[in-house]
């Protein structure tokens, strides 16, 4: 998948749970990196982002071409034991180009309560209580 996508010179974003724990030291880790090296990509996030009673890992993450400008981090979302991992792209577009579209989603206290209490499920009512936007 990765030669298709950077043969033809796109601008790539990779996301999803690899299983493959990035702060763990082993083959696997380092077989995973040298792949996207070779590739001009990289991973966006090294913290845990799976945190449970007997574990902290880092597997789910962001993949992009490693010429883009970007920060990157995980924050709780209160519905899962997987944090949500959020990437900001500096990408300048000429805005003159009918084409190109920017669009955004808020991630603020009051826009997660108000999803929150639009949920029929009651167990957000514990998990809101305790967010915490970085």
């Amino acid at each position: 998948m990765l030669e298709l996508i950077t043969s033809k010179s796109f601008i790539y974003i990779i996301c999803g749970d690899f299983n493959i724990n990035l702060n763990a030291d082993n083959n696997n880790v380092e077989q995973f990196l040298s792949i996207l090296s070779c590739y001009g990509a990289v991973p966006v996030i090294r913290e845990y982002t799976r945190v449970t009673s007997t574990s902290n890992t880092c597997i789910d993450n962001i993949i992009v071409d490693n010429t883009l400008d970007y920060t990157a981090h995980s924050l709780f979302s209160g519905i899962s034991d997987h944090k949500a991992q959020v990437l900001e792209l500096d990408l300048r577009l000429e805005s003159n180009n009918e084409n190109y579209r920017t669009m955004h989603r808020l991630f603020s206290a009051s826009a997660i309560n108000s999803f929150c209490e639009s949920q029929p499920l009651k167990f957000y009512q514990s998990t809101n209580q305790s967010l915490e936007l970085t």
